[in-house]
């Protein structure tokens, strides 16, 4: 949904598709449009998709909004007979005589793609004013921004924008992990438009996470942004199906284990109030914390799980019980399980014999 920041509305677009959809058998019809519907209701407004993804799709489906990548001439014709009114190239395509009549015949809301890297090359943009074709275009997407490390982008975008009369879409890259300071800029300065990929994820480049900037749009600029980002944890499951990478544990916004905590000072912090630690709530993006046990718990935190197990604490003999976690979880080098835990409370109590 488009975000108001003081002046406009910048809206989100979703590159990810285009990125994964690597080879037809990867994903199915269902698959993409599941993907798409889980993105339109985190908060996207527009899917970018692609003319292999589109002859699997097929009919496309009422009710999201997309941009059609054209990499050819034979892209074009897809992308109208799809009835898709956005499209987005780059400038060796837009070279193509063919190309260009036929999105002028069309109407076609296009947008050229650029990649920079410096300030330098943002004010070198200004010789696009003197591009064939660039009458047909009215939207720019600058790519990259990896090596810019301040808001000082934001003023050469302004003037671009206004010496080219044009629209801007920002697709900060991630190759310095500056891609969602970047793309959160773009909604705080009112860009018209921001894109990103989820988990970052790009064949060629890393872009900012689209996780990373929904939550913060959500959180730091607008409490009330309506999005449910409660599906975060099935599109991630649905990632790592179709990339086959497996998303690290502690990833900002959709790791797994993210919200765990151990420690008796911590889980204190938890208990008493969760703000003490977490930024905000875990059910605001489809988790809940989670206490573990190992070599830095204390006896509330070993207490308080047992409850948790449903595991009378009061029948355990708990310093005796702590020494031994502490011993494990040093060895191993990992906390314990749930099910490590109970054994072990069933080994003190008597229920069955330590090994």
């Amino acid at each position: 949904m488009p975000f108001n920041s003081e002046s406009k509305a910048t809206m989100v677009i979703d590159r990810t598709l285009p990125e994964i959809y690597q080879s037809p058998g990867r994903m199915s019809r269902l698959d993409i449009l599941d993907f798409c519907w889980i993105l339109k209701g985190m908060g996207v407004d527009i899917i970018e998709i692609d003319g292999r993804l589109v002859q699997k799709i097929g009919k496309l489906p009422e009710g999201l909004d997309y941009i059609f990548r054209v990499r050819s001439p034979e892209d074009i014709g897809i992308c109208i007979s799809s009835g898709i009114k956005r499209c987005i190239l780059r400038k060796p395509v837009l070279m193509q005589q063919d190309i260009l009549d036929i999105i002028s015949l069309n109407r076609l809301d296009a947008t050229l793609e650029v990649n920079v890297n410096t300030l330098e090359g943002i004010y070198s943009l200004e010789k696009l004013k003197c591009l064939k074709g660039l009458n047909i275009i009215s939207c720019l997407r600058i790519a990259g921004l990896g090596s810019i490390s301040s808001a000082a982008w934001v003023n050469a975008v302004e003037q671009i924008r206004s010496l080219l009369d044009l629209k801007v879409d920002i697709c900060p890259g991630n190759r310095f992990s500056l891609g969602t300071a970047a793309a959160l800029e773009a909604v705080e300065y009112g860009m018209d438009y921001v894109t990103a990929s989820f988990a970052g994820y790009g064949r060629e480049y890393k872009f900012a996470p689209l996780e990373e900037l929904l939550v913060s749009m959500k959180i730091l600029l607008n409490k009330n942004l309506k999005a449910d980002l409660s599906t975060l944890p099935e599109l991630s499951r649905r990632f790592s199906k179709y990339t086959h990478r497996e998303i690290r544990g502690g990833k900002a916004i959709i790791g797994k284990d993210i919200f765990k905590f151990e420690s008796g000072i911590h889980a204190c912090g938890i208990e008493r109030d969760p703000n003490t630690y977490e930024p905000y709530d875990p059910l605001i993006v489809g988790q809940k914390r989670v206490l573990t046990i190992g070599k830095h718990s204390g006896r509330q935190s070993v207490r308080k799980k047992l409850t948790e197990l449903g595991l009378d604490a009061g029948s355990c003999d708990l310093a005796t019980l702590l020494d031994i976690i502490r011993e494990k979880s040093i060895r191993s080098g990992n906390c314990l399980s749930d099910e490590e835990l109970t054994d072990l409370y069933y080994t003190i109590t008597g229920y069955i014999t330590f090994t």
